[in-house]
């Protein structure tokens, strides 16, 4: 009689240990389908932003972006660059370097500077006017078309508007946008 009760209870420890290793079986298992699904779904799913003085939205997800954010990401680096009084050029200047690659920065920085003490000794404000982007598909640079309004607030210069071109070339990845090139096109390049 003992012995049945123990062939009965060990039998039924046996059951429930094995409906135990059943469930974490399938728990893992579901934890790992749901864990794929999760990651999939956040690397791949598109989220559409229309920004702060932006009157068009862009597909963005974590590994790319459309042809409005690069048209945007370019528009504000213009903008910042560009669009500077003897007050606002360090902060301005300041943020493209944020945005800037390492191995492009001090490049970048050698022009920033001769712009930023240009600017600051003749008390030039100056606006520049895009009149096209065009981007490359192939390298990815984009290829802005504008006029350079100047003006001094002291009177030292005379300043003509300047039509210019300038390349800039901006990677977007993991959601952050980095620039890797803002350099003016010769106007011989222009012209030929």
């Amino acid at each position: 009689m003992k012995f049945t009760v123990k062939k009965s209870q060990d039998r039924m420890i046996s059951i429930a240990f094995l409906s135990l290793l059943v469930l974490l079986s399938l728990s893992v298992l579901t934890n790992c389908i749901l864990g794929g699904f999760v990651w999939r779904v956040s690397s791949t799913q598109k989220t559409i932003t229309t920004p702060m003085m932006f009157d068009q939205p862009f597909v963005s997800n974590s590994v790319s972006t459309d042809q409005n954010a690069n048209a945007m990401f370019v528009r504000s680096f213009v903008n910042l660059r560009l669009n500077v009084t003897p007050e606002t050029i360090d902060q301005q200047q300041r943020l493209i370097l944020l945005y800037t690659l390492p191995d492009f920065r001090s490049s970048l920085k050698k022009a920033l500077d001769v712009e930023a003490r240009y600017i600051k000794d003749n008390g030039v404000s100056s606006v520049f006017i895009i009149n096209d982007i065009s981007v490359n598909p192939q390298t990815g640079e984009s290829i802005v078309h504008g006029v350079q309004r100047a003006s001094t607030s002291n009177g030292k210069l005379v300043l003509k508007d300047t039509p210019k071109t300038y390349i800039l070339k901006i990677q977007y990845e993991n959601g952050l946008v980095k620039l890797l090139e803002f350099s003016e096109v010769n106007n011989e390049k222009n012209n030929g």
